[in-house]
């Protein structure tokens, strides 16, 4: 299973190092400068137990990633962009898998049902930073964040139980 981590600032950067430093397939979307920081020279987690740097594909939109079945993408961009980010993800091929809104805000999981059938919402406490491109810093110890996840619009099920196991 692969983990589209869409939206490599301060939370889904984090998400992203960390799920690479455990041994996960991450496939990273990001924007800017930040996108040719971490394809020129992967993405610097700092946290308080120490600095690494993750190396893991990154992409400017969806749309440049062969989808596969096993899929599961984590939205972890700001809420204004989330429309936006849901249209390219469908024009993409994302279908039935999972999409999960690593965001905090009361409207994603209901815009992200508008287009896929398995939507998942996680309330996300990681305080984190990004000030540099290609640098983020999480501050919560001695994990980098806590996350509490469910099936949208409620339940859970297998894929929460993968989700929870990351």
């Amino acid at each position: 299973m692969r983990i589209i981590v869409y939206g490599i600032g301060a939370v889904g950067g984090a998400i992203a190092a960390q799920l690479s430093f455990s041994g996960h397939t991450v496939l990273g979307i990001a924007r800017g400068r930040q996108f040719d920081a971490i394809r020129a020279s992967g993405l610097s987690l700092s946290t308080p137990q120490g600095t690494g740097t993750a190396r893991f594909p990154a992409h400017a939109d969806p749309w440049e990633i062969s989808v596969e079945p096993d899929d599961v993408v984590l939205l972890t961009m700001k809420t204004p962009d989330t429309l936006g980010a849901l249209q390219r993800l469908n024009a993409a091929g994302v279908t039935a898998q999972p999409v999960c809104c690593f965001q905090n805000g009361v409207a994603n999981e209901a815009l992200a049902l508008r287009f896929f059938a398995n939507v998942y919402g996680a309330t996300v406490m990681l305080p984190a930073d990004y000030d540099t491109p290609g640098q983020v810093a999480a501050y919560f110890a001695p994990k980098i964040g806590a996350f509490d996840i469910g099936r949208y619009p409620s339940g859970t099920d297998d894929t929460v139980e993968k989700l929870c196991g990351f």
